[in-house]
């Protein structure tokens, strides 16, 4: 005979039998039956019993609800949902953040590079055809009429 919050040993693994409410004299004789299951079936039944429900059809906000015989227990089941669900979105947030950060860093690595093949082409052109000290503007329009060189010779 086992008594409650001590160690019981059986096939299945160890496990304790506590008291949800106060024990009372007329429990003193009674049996307590524990039932076992596999942690798969566990987590079917209750599956099967959590419905999920938009608020209204244009809504992205959901309904969760769970019949069980012990409310609290339905309660801290759909509250470890919700927990875990929040985790995960913050999770796959994250994920897409940093993808996009390498995307966009990968982009202005290859513009750099770019802008510096675009750069040496624009000196060699002015030693080629030895064109010195020129003004600001002239290097500007100089530049803008290499860079539409430079894609008219790429198409």
């Amino acid at each position: 005979m086992a008594m409650f919050n001590t160690a019981i040993e059986s096939q299945k693994g160890t496990f304790k039998v506590r008291l949800s409410q106060p024990f009372t004299e007329e429990m003193r004789n009674k049996t307590v039956l524990v039932t076992m299951s596999g942690r798969n079936k566990v987590i079917d039944r209750y599956r099967s019993r959590i419905n999920v429900s938009a608020v209204d059809k244009n809504s992205s906000v959901l309904n969760l609800t769970l019949t069980d015989a012990i409310k609290i227990k339905a309660e801290d089941i759909l509250n470890e949902l919700v927990k875990q669900y929040n985790i995960d979105a913050i999770k796959d947030k994250n994920i897409v953040s940093e993808k996009t950060k390498d995307f966009i860093e990968d982009r202005l690595q290859s513009i750099g590079a770019n802008l510096g093949v675009i750069q040496d082409n624009v000196k060699n052109y002015k030693i080629k055809f030895g064109i010195t000290g020129l003004s600001e503007e002239g290097i500007l329009a100089l530049e803008v009429g290499f860079c539409k060189q430079s894609k008219n010779s790429t198409t």
